[in-house]
């Protein structure tokens, strides 16, 4: 079997719910990486009542760009060549699980390790699981639809 990384997405005419659930899932996945890094440093002070800052909300506009532009590149890079997406979100899940195992190797520190693979190891290898799907079913399709008689010659 020799998959090809490259294969471009089209559309076959019948619905691929793996991609569905892919582009979902990464789009989903972004909004809350998003607004959750964006309101990070403005979510205390809603329960002091002291009102947020102009330049609390630039500092949270910032740094919630960083994922919003990963999350558009994902996204995108998906819409055109889902195993290749795939592919690359496995690398990125590799290099989380690396570089956490490089600052944050310790006993004591179970609790962390049990969180980072439940809100970013597991889901970006959920997503590129789906692409993957995506993907083959595609190729099925596409042999589908290839193998089909075309109508009846009369």
């Amino acid at each position: 079997m020799n998959p090809n990384i490259m294969l471009r997405t089209k559309n076959t005419g019948q619905l691929n719910i793996d991609r569905v659930f892919a582009r979902l899932f990464v789009a989903m996945g972004g909004a809350f990486w998003v607004i959750a890094i964006f309101t990070a440093g403005t979510v205390m002070k809603s329960y002091t009542n002291v009102p947020i800052t102009l330049p609390e909300l630039a500092r949270g506009a910032t740094s919630a760009s960083i994922p919003l532009l990963l999350v558009i590149a994902v996204f995108v890079l998906g819409m055109f060549y889902e195993r290749l997406t795939g592919v690359l979100l496995v690398v990125v899940a590799i290099i989380m699980v690396i570089y956490g195992a490089l600052l944050h190797l310790g006993a004591n520190e179970i609790v962390l390790w049990v969180t980072a693979f439940a809100v970013l190891v597991l889901p970006t290898l959920i997503a590129a699981g789906l692409y993957e799907l995506a993907a083959r079913r595609q190729e099925a399709q596409e042999a589908e639809t290839s193998t089909a008689p075309t109508g009846s010659a009369a």
